[in-house]
């Protein structure tokens, strides 16, 4: 009867060792170091707010003018001209093909905008190709301590096995050898389902709420870009415009059509705790809105093809 009560303790020891092991090592602890402060801190965003009054004046065109523009440009490059404020030059530019030094000054002055409507696409671009490398850094780093930690968790379950079983061959106690086999199991199972750790980012400015939400209130974006992104005429997709056809490809891609409340609000809203699951997946959302940033470009070198052949 003694050795009975003996083995249920010895039994319930190795269960108690379990649990304790499995909490433990199950705790999905938040990640405070000094390399996540400084990889969290928003050293990407503009030191300045951008300032559009120079770029986006209104064209005052007379209703000539308008029908010659139309006539020489397609509707992608009357709106885009329109857009970065050189409708106007390009109207002077076709009255004075006789006046060559009026000419001259005219193709600087849009040479002019145009090349402040460059820079705003590569400052934009570069504000989001610094934060996707800053993503890239912190998913790196939480998945090199989540890897430590399932090494940790793979060898603690084979020794707990290990153990259990030598214990209970020596003492012929078979409840030794389920209690060990339950922390083991316990164990094995983390190593399959982790919860890994995560890091608590913060984000006020954030450009891929503007494109969720359709909202540029804050002027993150500059606003000749965030006309053309919004504009149908510039989409590949019938009836939508990039910034739609990148949201769709979005929630397709990297969310399979379905996104829940709270990954809307820590993607889209002012932030809040990441696994390195979710770093990767935002790191991936910032690149391709990148990649739509700089497609732009496209369009500017058409709209120059026209512009050299007046």
């Amino acid at each position: 009867m003694n050795k009975i009560i003996i083995s249920i303790k010895s039994s319930y020891s190795w269960i108690g060792l379990s649990v304790l092991l499995l909490y433990l090592t199950s705790c999905s602890s938040i990640l405070n170091t000094s390399k996540i402060h400084h990889l969290t801190t928003s050293y990407c965003e503009p030191t300045c707010a951008y300032n559009y009054t120079f770029v986006n004046k209104e064209s005052k065109l007379t209703t000539q003018q308008d029908s010659l523009l139309r006539l020489v440009l397609s509707p992608q490059n009357y709106f885009l001209s329109q857009t970065i404020g050189i409708q106007n030059h390009i109207a002077s530019l076709l009255e004075c093909e006789k006046d060559t030094l009026k000419a001259l000054l005219t193709h600087q002055e849009i040479n002019d905008r145009i090349t402040l409507y460059l820079i705003e696409i590569d400052a934009l671009a570069a504000e989001l190709d610094c934060y996707a490398e800053r993503l890239d850094q912190l998913s790196h780093y939480v998945d090199a301590i989540n890897e430590k930690t399932q090494k940790r968790i793979t060898i603690l379950s084979v020794t707990l096995d290990a153990a259990a079983t030598a214990s209970a061959i020596f003492t012929a106690n078979p409840f030794i050898a389920v209690g060990g086999g339950l922390a083991s199991i316990g164990l094995s199972a983390l190593t399959i389902s982790p919860k890994g750790k995560r890091v608590d980012i913060q984000h006020k400015r954030n450009l891929l709420r503007n494109i969720w939400y359709n909202d540029n209130s804050g002027k993150e974006f500059p606003h000749s870009i965030w006309l053309i992104i919004n504009n149908p005429d510039f989409c590949n997709i019938p009836e939508k415009s990039i910034r739609e056809g990148l949201k769709e490809r979005w929630m397709h891609l990297e969310f399979e059509g379905d996104i829940d409340s709270e990954t809307v609000k820590l993607f889209f809203g002012d932030g809040g705790l990441y696994t390195a699951s979710d770093l990767h997946d935002r790191a991936h959302l910032v690149k391709e809105l990148k990649a739509m940033v700089n497609t732009l470009k496209q369009d500017l070198r058409s709209l120059r093809a026209a512009l050299n052949a007046i």
